[in-house]
This record gives C-alpha cells, sequence and structure tokens, in this order.
C-alpha cells in the first residue's frame, strides 16, 4: 500500500497525494520545502518592426513574409505569432 499525505485540505477533505518516502507529507504540503521564486514577466516588443501593407497582389505578400522572417530570425517576435501570421499569409495566398 502506498502512504498518502496527510494534509487536510480547507474543504475537510485528505489530500490523497502520495507522501514523501518516510515523511508524512506530500511535497506539496511539506513545511520546509524549498519554494522557487515566480520568474518575472518579461515583456517584449513583439511588433513588426512598423506596420505591414495591405496585400493585394504577391508582391506584397513576399514583403510581408519576409519582414516576418526577419522579425523571427532578431527574436523580436515569438513563435506563436509568426506562425499566426504565416498561416495567415498562407490564407491570403490562396485567395490572391
Amino acid at each position: 500500500m502506498v502512504p498518502e499525505c496527510q494534509h487536510i485540505l480547507p474543504s475537510g477533505k485528505k489530500c490523497q497525494a502520495v507522501a514523501l518516502r518516510g515523511k508524512t507529507l506530500c511535497h506539496h504540503h511539506t513545511p520546509n520545502r524549498k519554494r522557487r521564486a515566480p520568474r518575472p514577466y518579461a515583456v517584449r516588443q513583439t511588433s513588426l518592426l512598423g506596420p505591414l501593407p495591405e496585400i493585394t497582389n504577391r508582391q506584397e505578400l513576399q514583403y510581408a513574409l519576409s519582414r516576418t522572417i526577419q522579425a523571427l530570425a532578431n527574436n523580436s517576435i515569438s513563435v506563436y505569432r509568426a506562425q499566426a501570421l504565416i498561416t495567415s499569409m498562407q490564407l491570403a495566398a490562396k485567395t490572391l
């Protein structure tokens, strides 16, 4: 049988996590566990170094794609934002 944590939750129920070896509490409820300081939230600039042009032809689409790839390579936009922009450009390419 696996020993369970003996901590009583605010709801009155017992914590059902596995207790640490030789202890009566789990890792989360051990009173002298080492807690990590929260990581500071870093705000990064996510602009594309100016507004993108309205995409009405393939040349403007190529320009916007190039700017997105450069911003991604310079680490000035996130991978997720670049992915959203490139997916949008793929959709725009199908309609041109």
